[in-house]
């Protein structure tokens, strides 16, 4: 949903901080460049961070890189380069990995004034806190929204009958491109199947993720399985929509709403869109989206901590770097004073953050595939026909035994 496609591993990098692509390579052969302070990160976040680094690098005479690892490894690759004391002294990633980052001992916390947090979303501080710890600098954060074609369907749906129904019209070929495939996608259903009561775990008083409460199988999933039933019998979900086809189709007119991340944007040519929220079901909960933080981490076993935390505290802590990076790769920014502005100036992006800030936190459990793999397979096949209770069902049983 939210991942780009970098390329990882080398150690090649400039002085005095200009991005640098490293040859394809697995985790275990990443390994640190020769500088003094070394940062891994995707390749648009690489290249909005030249200009900083150049700057950081010369204002105290020392030198930098910024290597480009893909997302796909840069998790486990540096908590490997991490643990031999051969990794950055700054890694960027998503929120969704503190916990494993934590488990390894692999970050150190980010000591962000209370002052400068008054200056961020709260919403993307939690995503980086543990134990009232803060452990991460955000830049961003995101969820799914919905994409409408105003010239297929002028008005904007309240609820996802108002959709379902302007997706009606004679001639549409495919009512709604949300990503479904034959094995599921659990993140791009998330809004319908919260809307109709289903979650994937519980809080506790603390507010705190109860891995003991597990959501699938009990009653409000099996109102979400009813829902689903109904729309993949409808052909309002459909299975032959995928996460390939779902952007390609909505930009050639040919599904009037798509749900998708701010990402899609860049994609679809001259169609006319308006974003928002996606509508909840009438009678039922607001549709509630995964949300995701993006953020800097000041690695533990780094060359460099002190550096480290000057240049996150310092360099990317500003309007400017959160500008840059806002404008090399399109997301709401963290920083509230540079969300207004964006917002602003781009209708669109004001409705993504408002869509993030209505959903929740993508759950940080190191073993979330286990969960999603099995609920997304479940979704798609209700939506290809199976029985829906006892299709939910038996997703909570597999979860369950996974997860013991």
């Amino acid at each position: 949903m939210l991942l780009l496609a970098a390329c990882g591993g080398g150690d090649g990098g400039p002085a005095a901080g200009g991005p640098a692509a490293s040859a394809a390579a697995g985790p275990e052969t990443v390994t640190r460049a020769d500088a003094d302070l070394v940062i891994w990160a995707g390749e648009a976040q690489a290249a909005a961070l030249d200009g900083a680094l150049a700057a950081f690098g010369e204002e105290l005479d020392v030198s930098t890189a910024v290597q480009v690892v893909d997302d796909a490894e840069r998790r486990a690759a540096f908590i490997n380069a991490n643990t031999a004391g051969e990794g950055p002294d700054v890694v960027v990633g998503t929120h969704d990995w503190l916990s494993g980052l934590l488990q390894n001992g692999a970050i150190d916390p980010v000591a962000l004034s209370p002052v400068d947090q008054g200056r961020y979303v709260p919403m993307a501080l939690q995503g980086v806190t543990s134990n009232g710890q803060l452990y991460g600098l955000p830049y961003a954060f995101e969820s799914l929204a919905l994409y409408r074609n105003t010239d297929l369907a002028p008005t904007p749906p309240a609820t996802f009958e108002d959709l379902v129904a302007a997706a009606s019209s004679p001639g549409v070929e495919h009512p709604l491109c949300l990503p479904v495939g034959t094995g599921g996608d659990a993140v791009s259903l998330q809004p319908l199947y919260a809307s109709a009561g289903g979650y994937l775990f519980g809080v506790t008083t603390e507010g705190e993720l109860d891995p003991n409460d597990l959501g699938v199988g009990q009653p409000g999933s099996l109102v979400a399985a009813a829902k689903l039933s109904e729309l993949g019998g409808s052909g309002v979900l459909q299975t032959a929509i995928t996460a390939d086809n779902a952007v390609p189709l909505f930009a050639e007119g040919r599904c009037p709403f798509l749900v998708a991340g701010p990402d899609a944007a860049a994609d679809l040519g001259g169609v006319p869109v308006a974003v928002s929220a996606v509508p909840g079901f009438a009678d039922l909960a607001p549709a509630v989206p995964f949300t995701v933080v993006h953020a800097f981490f000041v690695a533990s076993k780094g060359s460099s901590g002190d550096l480290a935390q000057q240049f996150v505290l310092d360099a990317v802590n500003s309007p400017a770097a959160m500008g840059a990076l806002h404008d090399a790769e399109p997301r709401p920014p963290a920083m509230t004073d540079v969300l207004t502005q964006v917002g602003a100036a781009d209708p669109a992006m004001a409705a993504f953050a408002a869509a993030a800030l209505g959903g929740q936190l993508l759950p940080d459990l190191r073993r979330l595939a286990e969960v999603l793999g099995p609920l997304g397979h479940a979704e798609a096949a209700i939506i290809a026909g199976a029985a829906p209770e006892e299709t939910m069902r038996s997703a909570g049983r597999t979860i369950a035994d996974a997860l013991q």
